[in-house]
């Protein structure tokens, strides 16, 4: 949990939000290298460098869930977790958002709260 909280603090604060809209005039999904390179970016960009990030640097599993106009993760710990949660495939995955600045690990963003989001699955 507290690997996991550290690395959802980093992304959530160590890069600057922008729209796609403002920043390249489109919808834009960045690899997780190019979230890096560029001056900011939005919030699937940041829920895609963070399950890339828990995975290699934690070692559990995370998905990406798509809210309306929102994207943020789901975490599968190995030991219970309290906060925000949902079941899919037979696990239970705890709420991560990227973009909800200072969130802990199973807090939703407010701007989405009480809906459901679709499970992603990036092609890594």
């Amino acid at each position: 949990l507290e690997a996991v909280r550290i690395v959802l603090r980093f992304v959530q604060n160590a890069f600057a939000y922008a729209a796609d809209q403002e920043q390249f005039g489109r919808e834009n999904y960045l690899f997780p290298d190019q979230t890096l390179y560029y001056p900011a970016c939005d919030c699937e960009d940041r829920s895609i460098l963070f399950r890339l990030l828990v995975r290699e640097l934690v070692g559990l599993e995370a998905v990406g869930l798509d809210y309306p106009g929102h994207a943020a993760c789901g975490v599968s710990f190995t030991g219970d977790v309290r906060g925000d949660r949902f079941d899919w495939n037979g696990r239970t995955w705890v709420i991560c958002d990227p973009t909800y600045i200072n969130a802990d690990p199973g807090m939703t963003m407010p701007l989405v709260r009480g809906q459901a989001p679709r499970v992603v699955l990036p092609a890594m």
